[in-house]
């Protein structure tokens, strides 16, 4: 396990999960040639897009799709407005194709306006997974898991900026018809040392932001 500051008092844990990866399309089942194939392909569709994009800086994700399992914990507590709910962390179990980590944020303090993004802590976790290899680069398609989203995602500070692309099926959240598109941010001097002599070249500084569909599922109605 590993204890990282993320600054703004935002702690985070992450462990690498030593067992056999559980992902359909696990790395272990493959052959070398195969990839290989994986890989070039992946760098094929990059290269196309910084070819065509008129913002080379805003790339969509060409990865294997990623299970994260996401859950929330909090308390009630009595403010001066009466009974509210304190975020005490925020808990995920990502599945990749190269192995499995979990990840825990806490944050700075359980009063609303500290509450974290969804899309921060994503952000964050897409990255360490990438270092770690879970990943092989980020993902076209991430699958959200949780049981009774409806409560945890309440407790997110960005919400607000997604829920109306959620829809309500049977009482429980899911994305039925089309999934959330959220930019996620990579520092791209970070993203070049780590993955020198690929596709990844944009010059400038600043933030690369890649689009990941997001998909929900509420486990709470299978």
């Amino acid at each position: 396990m590993n204890n990282l500051q993320l600054g703004n008092g935002i702690e985070m844990i992450l462990g690498l999960v030593d067992a056999p990866c559980c992902h359909p399309n696990t790395l272990e089942a493959l052959g070398d040639d195969e990839l290989d194939t994986i890989i070039v392909k992946m760098h094929e569709a990059k290269e196309t897009q910084l070819w065509e994009s008129a913002d080379p800086s805003r790339l969509a994700g060409v990865g294997q799709v990623l299970y994260v399992g996401f859950d929330s914990e909090w308390k009630e507590c009595r403010g001066d407005s009466g009974q509210m709910l304190n975020v005490l962390s925020y808990q995920f179990y990502v599945v990749g194709v190269g192995g499995e980590m979990s990840f825990v944020f806490f944050p700075k303090s359980g009063l609303i306006d500290d509450r974290l993004a969804l899309r921060v802590m994503l952000s964050e976790l897409l990255w360490e997974a990438l270092k770690h290899g879970v990943i092989l680069d980020y993902p076209a398609h991430l699958v959200l898991v949780g049981f009774f989203l409806r409560a945890d995602l309440a407790m997110l500070a960005d919400l607000i900026t997604f829920k109306h692309q959620l829809n309500n099926i049977g009482g429980k959240i899911a994305t039925a018809f089309k999934a959330v598109d959220m930019e996620l941010g990579c520092a791209r001097q970070e993203f070049n040392h780590l993955d020198s002599g690929r596709m990844i070249t944009c010059s400038g500084k600043g933030l690369d932001a890649y689009q990941v569909k997001l998909s929900f599922y509420d486990i709470a109605k299978h």
